[in-house]
């Protein structure tokens, strides 16, 4: 089936756990589930890797299907996922470049870096396997709920075992306890649930005015104050 020029034109721009801020899904039953994803505006220091190893055969191109990617994101403290930050994840973004590579190339970027998914024009399929890195305090095991495994791989705290916990060491076990709410990150589940909300009559379809990396942390801050008085 032809691919249209409004498919080429589409994007599906975010960033990477811990850094994605629609983060797999909280709501009411199970506010835990954004536990471990980072708040805006993110630390200025890379906490996280993503990797895509293109394992072929066929090399990768922007004709068949080259990771979109926008130098320079990781260092703008907005996201296109950020639900006050006005920027359409769907539609193309000033600056942005597709990744070419020899087939058995590794691809590694900072998981703030904003990308998306590009369509294969060719009529070849070709492999890639993703893999994240991360110190070891990022585990993914405890703090990447339903992102790499889902269920199988998160550990629990049994809701009667935290309740004997002492209040010192509830804090660093809260997390992980089904129903409880990670109040460490203020506001980041409201966030995060308003970002999965945003709909399509909500997107300008236009970033052509967007600068990326034009605006500062305090800058950020300071609309955002400006937007909730």
């Amino acid at each position: 089936k032809p691919i249209s020029a409004e498919q080429l034109r589409s994007r599906g721009w975010h960033s990477d756990w811990p850094h994605d801020l629609t983060a797999y899904g909280p709501n009411e039953e199970q506010p835990w589930k954004h536990c471990g994803a980072v708040a805006q505006p993110f630390p200025d220091l890379c906490m996280a890797l993503s990797t895509v190893w293109y394992l072929g055969p066929e090399d990768v191109t922007p004709f068949n299907g080259g990771t979109w990617v926008v130098p320079g994101s990781h260092k703008d403290p907005r996201n296109p996922r950020g639900p006050e930050d006005g920027i359409d994840s769907s539609a193309p973004i000033p600056g942005e470049l597709q990744v070419s590579a020899p087939a058995g190339s590794v691809f590694m970027q900072d998981t703030r870096v904003w990308h998306s998914g590009a369509r294969n024009q060719s009529q070849y399929e070709r492999t890639a396997v993703v893999c994240r890195y991360g110190p070891w305090w990022l585990s993914g095991n405890e703090f990447g709920n339903l992102h790499s495994g889902g269920h199988t791989l998160r550990t629990y705290v049994p809701p009667e075992v935290y309740a004997n916990f002492p209040p010192q060491l509830q804090l660093l076990y809260r997390h992980l306890v089904a129903g409880q709410m990670d109040v460490l990150q203020p506001g980041n589940q409201e966030a995060a649930a308003r970002a999965q909300s945003l709909g399509r009559a909500e997107r300008s379809g236009d970033n052509s005015q967007l600068v990326v990396g034009g605006m500062s942390v305090e800058e950020w801050k300071r609309r955002r104050a400006e937007g909730s008085a």
